[in-house]
């Protein structure tokens, strides 16, 4: 026995020492010793598959919500030009409305095809927007058929029909309204409101412009096929106005890593108006921009010193050109911006006051403009507004006395400012009183409703900007 296990051992280290025999029994005691361990392993793996897809899934969700893909449809229509066609795909797009005369719920272009259409892209919080709509519904009501004047807005119709309920404008339209537009915004691509889209009756996009080019004369001018010289409206898609405006380039040199200065540029035409600070932590500078600003607005800056709210009947122009600093009446608001506002950049080192800019500025507007803002009492003509003992309040459907007032001092300046020592400028007056436009008819409205009015002279605190050269 002893010699036949002697032999046993003997043959089976000869066998053992085989490299690949070992490496065999070597996975066999691994996979023995770890069964238990892979047991447990792959238990617990379905559950963090599980786990892994749901997590994926979110990721993925996550991505798609914010980032379109290339096949979505994201990217939408091309934008028209002036001069294009309207695409026949358009005309018949169903647009959702809200106010239809006959209750519909849906309507298309095709509608009003063969017609002047004038798009009105507004919102409920736009205030010229909203200001617009009675003189828009009052020239549909003028050209009957021959245009179709069609509001539209990117807002739900839930919003929309809150304003018509609750809005005093809204309750009185009686325009069919587009709600939750994505569509045509893209088509008529703009970024300010208000704006408005021309399509004459051959469906051809003649103009696209502000809200106050919507009258008598300018409507009758498309219709007749005429030349329009007019500023059109072009809206900057892509501005950033955290870009600085002015960008320095190589010229044999490399670009030093620190650069200071003050500029003024001209309007930026399709900008939306702003202001703002940011700062540059490496080149370790601050940079202040104002783009597309009066220059009024800039002298109160430069003052440096708080002034108490006024009304723009408060700033006061007695060298200077007030043509400048006021848009007249008789002037689009666009070809005035173009040539009134500008814009003004300054690049400082991270360190500088608030007083040291202010005076930076105010030497700038010096040397470039020969002007300078302060603040002081200016004596002017005001009509002074009491109550009398047959002063009413007994309407209850109108608008504040204050509100009055504010509208008064700060849109119609055919009307001296207006002081108020009535001691209740919460009380109401009839809102009919806002259609009055000069110093007659005014008096005689609040007059008939127990107030005194008077043209007095009083010393006005004021800011002045005087022309030093």
């Amino acid at each position: 026995m002893i010699k036949r296990s002697n032999l046993c051992t003997a043959l089976l280290d000869k066998v053992v020492n085989i490299p690949v025999i070992q490496i065999t029994l070597l996975v066999i005691v691994f996979l023995l010793v770890f069964q238990s361990y892979l047991t447990c392993f792959l238990k617990a793996l379905k559950n963090i598959r599980a786990f892994i897809v749901l997590a994926l899934m979110f990721h993925m969700f996550s991505i798609s919500a914010q980032t379109p893909r290339k096949d979505s449809g994201a990217d939408g229509p091309t934008p028209l030009q002036i001069g294009d066609t309207i695409p026949e795909s358009l005309w018949s797009t169903p647009l959702q409305v809200v106010n239809h005369s006959d209750g519909k719920k849906v309507i298309s272009l095709n509608d009003y095809r063969g017609r002047l259409i004038i798009l009105d892209f507004w919102a409920t919080w736009c205030s010229p927007c909203v200001a617009a709509l009675p003189k828009l519904q009052k020239l549909q009501a003028a050209f009957s058929d021959q245009i179709a004047i069609v509001p539209i807005t990117f807002q739900k119709e839930q919003i929309v029909n809150t304003f018509i309920k609750r809005n005093e404008i809204g309750k009185k339209l009686n325009f069919s309204l587009v709600t939750g537009d994505t569509l045509l915004s893209t088509v008529f691509p703009h970024q300010l409101l208000s704006h408005l889209v021309w399509i004459d009756k051959k469906g051809i996009l003649r103009a696209t412009t502000w809200s106050e080019y919507a009258n008598a004369a300018n409507i009758s001018m498309v219709l007749e096929g005429k030349v329009l010289n007019w500023t059109m409206k072009n809206d900057m898609l892509q501005f950033n106005k955290d870009m600085p405006l002015l960008t320095s380039t190589e010229n044999g040199a490399p670009v030093p890593s620190k650069i200071y200065y003050t500029m003024f540029s001209g309007h930026l035409n399709g900008v939306n108006p702003t202001v703002g600070t940011s700062r540059d932590s490496i080149a370790k500078s601050v940079r202040k921009y104002f783009i597309n600003v009066r220059l009024v607005n800039l002298c109160v800056i430069a003052w440096g010193k708080s002034i108490p709210e006024l009304s723009a009947k408060q700033y006061v122009y007695p060298t200077a050109k007030k043509s400048m600093y006021v848009r007249p009446e008789a002037v689009y608001s666009e070809d005035w911006n173009r040539e009134n506002t500008y814009c003004y950049e300054a690049v400082m080192p991270e360190h500088t006051s608030s007083a040291d800019f202010n005076d930076m500025l105010a030497q700038d507007l010096k040397r470039y403009f020969g002007i300078a803002g302060y603040l002081n009492r200016t004596n002017m003509q005001c009509l002074v507004i009491r109550s009398t003992k047959t002063a009413r309040n007994r309407i209850k459907v109108g608008i504040k006395l204050s509100d009055l007032i504010w509208n008064f001092n700060n849109t119609i300046f055919s009307v001296p400012l207006i002081v108020d020592e009535t001691n209740d400028p919460t009380k109401q007056v009839s809102s009919s009183i806002m259609q009055c436009k000069d110093l007659i008819s005014l008096r005689t409205s609040l007059e008939a409703e127990g107030y005194a009015c008077t043209l007095e002279d009083r010393e006005i605190e004021t800011f002045t900007i005087h022309k030093i050269r």
